[in-house]
């Protein structure tokens, strides 16, 4: 997997025919970053509408320290907008001493009602609402949520470190898809199929290049 660092990079050097290095390039790396994110979310969508599950790479743990005096709710980072509650793949809590607790992600009404059920009362559940997970379970200061999730902008997960270090939550086929439509849609560079070697007298492919279209 690459890092953000590497794949705005690499964006920037074939959008700038190569001179991504020099101190006055006119493409910002905020917005590169910016697009990035964008597209990520958009092919994450696009590869889950048939049902596809999650690949296991595009998934981060957000950790919540609980804190002040509302203990039975914490916000989360914007999440990828998925059908349903996909984008939470599970909930960990640490109570106490007690680690590694089984949240299961249910509906507010389902939350509700198990709550007050006598035969399912004792299962910890949560469910989101506005940009919040809301727990039918108290919690204290100092117990820890643990999500594991795919959230919209990965730099604002608890786990990210930084742009250099961290792998940025995309399987490398992926990566490569978003390079060329960021360089193909936002910059009008060209990405050639790559030239094979003459194999039973077929006809070699072109290199893999960018070429800037003219306007």
């Amino acid at each position: 997997m690459a890092t953000l660092k590497e794949i705005v990079y690499n964006i920037k050097n074939i959008a700038e025919g190569g001179f991504s290095q020099d101190t006055d390039s006119k493409i910002s790396t905020l917005q590169v970053e910016f697009l990035v994110h964008t597209y990520r979310a958009q092919l994450l969508l696009q590869y889950s509408n048939n049902g596809r599950k999650l690949h296991p790479e595009t998934l981060q743990s957000h950790v919540v320290t609980i804190s002040g005096t509302d203990v039975n709710k914490v916000t989360l980072p914007s999440l990828v907008q998925f059908n349903s509650q996909r984008a939470i793949k599970s909930i960990k809590a640490k109570i106490g001493a007690t680690e590694n607790i089984e949240v299961f992600l249910s509906s507010e009404g389902m939350t509700t009602y198990s709550t007050s059920n006598k035969f399912t009362g004792s299962s910890k559940k949560a469910y989101l609402k506005n940009g919040e997970l809301h727990f039918n379970f108290d919690t204290d200061t100092s117990d820890t949520i643990t999500i594991l999730g795919c959230f919209s902008n990965p730099k604002d997960v608890s786990t990210y470190v930084d742009d250099d270090t961290t792998e940025y939550p995309l399987p490398q086929e992926l990566v490569t898809v978003l390079t060329q439509q960021i360089l193909q849609n936002e910059y009008r560079v060209v990405i050639n199929e790559p030239r094979d070697k003459e194999v039973d007298g077929q006809t070699p492919r072109e290199k893999v290049q960018g070429q800037v279209r003219q306007r």
